[in-house]
């Protein structure tokens, strides 16, 4: 019973820190003394796994800018490199390589506007352009009234049954152009 239970642990184990370990270096084939720094170090280790998740989902994320990603990677390395042995110049030098990743990471999972955003944000300046003129201290709120719904309910309820007795048919798939949200 015993023996059981501490496979159950071993596999549960290694379940869990596998993929933490997955993203790090692997310290089996540490090559140079900058390597064999960061293994010795479970901090600057840690820095290392997250600095490997974080480049692996910028690379797979960000594929217009995977060779600037990779000309950026590589020279970090040779300057992560000059820090030899010295344990606090690899932290900052890790810390501050995170920073920008993180900021790419933001810029890369930021919403976009798109041409039809674009349209829209435009029209709605050229119309506060236009009231301005008549209504300078009022202009963005007459734009805005300008453009707003006659009623306060749609006629679409998204009812199975709408209000008229009519059955409502909800497509079966989603139409090409047109988002989940």
């Amino acid at each position: 019973m015993y023996i059981k239970g501490r496979y159950i642990l071993s596999a549960f184990l290694l379940l869990f820190i596998q993929p933490m370990s997955a993203a790090a270096m692997d310290c089996t084939k540490a090559a140079n003394d900058v390597e064999n720094t960061i293994c010795a170090n479970k901090p600057l280790y840690e820095l290392d796994a997250q600095m490997g998740t974080l480049y692996r989902q910028l690379m797979t994320s960000a594929t217009a800018t995977q060779p600037e990603l990779k000309r950026t990677q590589r020279a970090w390395l040779k300057t992560r490199n000059a820090c030899a042995v010295d344990v606090a110049c690899l932290d900052g030098s890790y810390r501050q390589r995170l920073q920008a990743l993180q900021a790419q990471w933001t810029q890369a999972a930021m919403w976009q506007p798109d041409a039809v955003d674009l349209q829209a944000m435009n029209d709605l300046q050229e119309s506060i352009r236009a009231e301005s003129k008549n209504h300078p201290e009022f202009a963005l709120e007459h734009a805005l009234a300008a453009r707003a719904l006659e009623s306060s309910q749609t006629s679409f309820a998204g009812d199975p049954v709408d209000s008229y007795g009519e059955q409502t048919n909800f497509p079966k798939s989603r139409p090409k152009g047109v988002s989940e949200d």
